[in-house]
């Protein structure tokens, strides 16, 4: 059946059609009165349905025309309208000569219902139609009152819905306006793309992640604002949420952006894909944060995590490099003091010198070795002066140019105002020297050799970008080279002892790792800076001091064994080094007392008459350390001299008590003359501070 629908509303005319259509009919649909007319004239149909309200020429006045002419009046004509004011509208649409009057919205099944009960009635329909022109005034003047009713009716309706849509427009622009102000005024980027890519919308919040306005990146792809590679990983992360085919959750992962330098910048990423009803996606839209500040605070904690674990590993090692100071430095005592008095009594016998020479030079060997490691654990014991580095670089200087080669160059800049430091003069002047030592082996073609000065302040945020430093003044000392730089992999290990890169037995690895320990048990902290042939700077950083009285340079001590008379009383656990040392003594003349420990010396002390000048105790002992013992002793002989002596590190020493900066100490290993120098000049008075 051929079916003619006339109804200005796009969506019923669908909706009608595929309802006709799905019942084998050959539809067709036109917007309006006129254009029907116009089709009738064209094709036979055999129904018409038409809605009243259409412009140009409404339902009814189509069904009136059809009515009239005699090739179409014949056709069956339902009116099918939402527009319903009563019954009247029924009867009337009747007179015109429609057949049947139904309101929408209306069942499907009743809609199909009245076509076929139409089309029954009319098959049995006895002849033509007859012509309605008998009633034409009539008609008229009540079409022409149900047109006014139902266009009022219209009118009311539109009126309704236009104020209908003013209320839903004011409240989406007060909406509009609400998102606006929080889109605009937030932190985060807020983006939206369309499934190719392309940004449909991104807040003001990009420019400062990116450097440029919004307007810059709406209507461009993201490939122009992403790494290659980060483009491709994004890719495939969308590609597999539109594969769920289902909003989900979305993806959170971390990403970078270009900004107007070209510099990749970190964001971290919250993303949806949104689909339509048939599941294809149509936007894809989230969030972007700038994530600058907080990796930098993950690369300062693993940094300083790293840091940790370096210094754990060094204090490590450092405890290990003290534990044999002790055994070792009893040892050496016991060799050098031997060698030194064997060879006072070879004299003439030349050979036998020269292997008793050769015996003490490996000693002083093995004597070096053991205060690097214990320089390196920072556990000497230091004579901190008040420094001028100008001043303590300035007086190496021609050392150092002797130890460099012709074709290194070495530059010197001082600053000209430079702050004090409170150090070991001696353990400073090491660090350079070792310094410039390892730059020389890291130039082998040549190059520049730069030592520099300057003051240097930290602040927080200077500490905090310097984890190993305190807020405060420093005076830095610089040693630069030209030479082959070190990768990432050496730089962890440089500090470490007997770690080294040279080949062969050109360096022991201890080298570095004594400008560790000086620096550290210094109060201060060392940085390195270095890549394959770039060179290294090695930054040495030392608390300035408000103290401006510079250390003098000491004058060179007697290399003879000073002599005396006196009573001394000498405690040592170490049976070997108690013998050495006694030896020492008795054959620089004094008279000498031993005692094994404490208790013995106490109850040798305590005999009544004798006379004792001098002290002579190591400080760590089983049963009673040498600091409580000199002071049971004090009681027992008011005004005897105390030197104590030990192979310990620092740190062990002063735990046992003896830090007064006044007391008298020499660490082990010493020489005849060390030692009696030291005793002579404790028995004078002139012992320096």
């Amino acid at each position: 059946m051929r079916i003619l629908i006339v109804d200005d509303q796009a969506e019923n005319r669908y909706l009608l059609e595929a309802l006709l259509k799905g019942g084998g009919h050959d539809v067709k649909g036109l917007s309006n009165g006129a254009e029907a007319m116009e089709s009738l004239r064209e094709r036979d149909y055999d129904l018409i349905v038409s809605d009243i309200l259409m412009p140009v020429m409404d339902g009814f006045e189509l069904c009136r025309k059809i009515r009239k002419d005699d090739s179409l009046r014949d056709i069956p004509f339902i009116v099918y309208t939402a527009t319903y004011t009563g019954p009247k509208d029924e009867e009337f649409a009747k007179m015109i000569g429609a057949n049947r009057f139904i309101v929408k919205p209306c069942e499907p099944d009743d809609f199909i219902q009245a076509i076929e009960e139409t089309m029954e009635a009319e098959a049995t329909r006895p002849g033509s139609r007859p012509k309605v022109e008998e009633n034409e005034q009539e008609i008229l003047k009540l079409y022409n009152e149900r047109l006014v009713r139902k266009l009022e009716k219209k009118m009311e309706d539109l009126e309704k819905e236009i104020k209908r849509r003013k209320e839903a427009e004011n409240t989406l622009r007060a909406r509009e306006r609400k998102y606006r102000l929080l889109t605009d005024n937030t932190l985060d980027v807020i983006w939206s793309m369309s499934p190719e890519m392309v940004f449909t919308y991104v807040n003001p919040a990009i420019e400062s992640v990116s450097g440029e306005p919004p307007s810059r990146w709406i209507g461009t792809g993201l490939r122009e604002h992403v790494l290659e590679e980060e483009y491709g990983r994004i890719i495939r992360i969308v590609a597999e949420e539109v594969g769920r085919g289902t909003e989900g959750n979305g993806v959170v992962f971390e990403t970078s952006v270009l900004n107007d330098r070209k510099e990749a910048v970190p964001v971290e990423i919250h993303g949806r894909v949104l689909f339509d009803e048939r599941g294809n996606p149509f936007t894809i839209q989230g969030v972007a944060r700038d994530i600058r500040d907080r990796k930098r605070a993950e690369a300062d904690r693993d940094r300083m995590a790293e840091q940790l674990r370096q210094s754990q590993k060094m204090e490590g090692i450092g405890r290990l490099a003290g534990g044999i100071a002790h055994d070792f430095n009893n040892l050496m005592t016991v060799v050098m003091g031997y060698c030194e008095m064997a060879r006072g009594k070879l004299e003439g016998h030349a050979e036998a010198l020269r292997d008793i020479d050769e015996v003490a030079k490996a000693g002083k060997r093995a004597t070096d070795l053991t205060r690097q490691l214990l320089a390196f654990s920072r556990k000497q014991i230091l004579n901190p002066q008040v420094l001028d580095l100008n001043q303590t670089a300035a007086n190496l200087e021609k050392m150092l140019q002797r130890i460099l080669r012709e074709d290194i160059e070495l530059v010197f800049r001082a600053h000209p105002d430079i702050r004090k430091v409170k150090a070991d003069r001696s353990q400073i002047e090491q660090v350079i020297m070792n310094l410039t030592v390892n730059a020389r082996d890291s130039m082998p073609a040549g190059g520049k050799l730069t030592i520099e000065t300057s003051n240097v302040d930290f602040d927080e945020e200077d500490a905090n970008r310097h984890p190993m430093a305190e807020p405060g003044s420093y005076v830095m000392l610089a040693v630069s080279d030209s030479g082959v730089g070190m990768d990432e992999k050496t730089l962890k290990h440089i500090f470490e002892p007997f770690f080294t890169t040279k080949k062969g037995t050109k360096g022991t690895g201890l080298g570095l790792s004594t400008v560790y320990g000086i620096v550290e048990q210094s109060g201060g902290h060392i940085e390195v800076h270095s890549e394959p042939d770039k060179g290294t700077t090695f930054e040495i950083y030392l608390p300035a001091t408000r103290d401006e009285k510079t250390a003098e340079r000491p004058g060179p001590r007697p290399r003879k064994p000073s002599r005396g008379s006196e009573t001394l009383l000498v405690v040592e656990d170490d049976a070997a080094v108690r013998a050495v040392v006694i030896a020492m003594l008795e054959g620089s003349g004094y008279t000498i007392l031993e005692a094994r420990n404490g208790a013995e010396a106490r109850e040798i002390s305590g005999k009544e008459g004798r006379v004792i000048h001098l002290l002579l105790s190591d400080v760590v002992m089983p049963g009673m350390s040498g600091h409580e013992l000199a002071r049971q002793i004090e009681k027992r002989h008011p005004g005897i001299k105390v030197l104590f002596m030990s192979g310990y590190t620092d740190d062990a020493i002063q735990q046992r008590g003896v830090s007064d900066p006044d007391t008298a100490f020499i660490g082990k290993p010493f020489t005849q003359a060390e030692l009696t120098r030291k005793i002579r000049n404790v028995l004078d008075g002139t012992e320096e501070a």
